[in-house]
């Protein structure tokens, strides 16, 4: 039986199905969180239950990036994911604390821009979008 590497990101479906291209990264940069909030909203019951800081980043991406990652001092945080998403078709975005939330009129991806949730307000986020 052949051993799993851990590192392998087929393993965890980060690069998607068999048969899909592989990810690859659009563009990467750096971005500082607001001072300002947006409700979160669960990913399974579409309930608000917190509120979370937000990163904007206007870059053109060509494509709406399927998966961003942001990173604070190198660890990684939280990610987007585009093709997850819940019955009523909103994506996933997983946050640091092991949290699961949904994109919301507040958070959105797009092929020019972006506004996602971070924890900690005035941190500077590293960022990679993948597509």
């Amino acid at each position: 039986m052949p051993l799993l590497d851990s590192y392998l990101l087929d393993n965890y479906l980060i690069d998607g199905f068999d048969k899909d291209a592989p990810l690859t990264l659009l563009a990467s940069g750096s971005a500082v969180a607001s001072s300002s909030t947006s409700p979160v909203v669960r990913f399974d019951t579409q309930a608000a239950w917190a509120s979370s800081y937000n990163v904007t980043v206007n870059q053109n991406f060509g494509t709406i990036p399927k998966m961003i990652i942001f990173k604070r001092s190198g660890l990684t945080e939280n990610i987007f994911l585009r093709d997850v998403k819940n019955s009523l078709g909103n994506s996933l975005v997983t946050i640091g604390n092991g949290s699961t939330a949904v994109t919301t009129p507040d958070w959105y991806v797009n092929n020019s821009q972006f506004r996602l949730p971070v924890n900690t307000q005035g941190q500077t986020y590293t960022w990679e979008a993948y597509g």
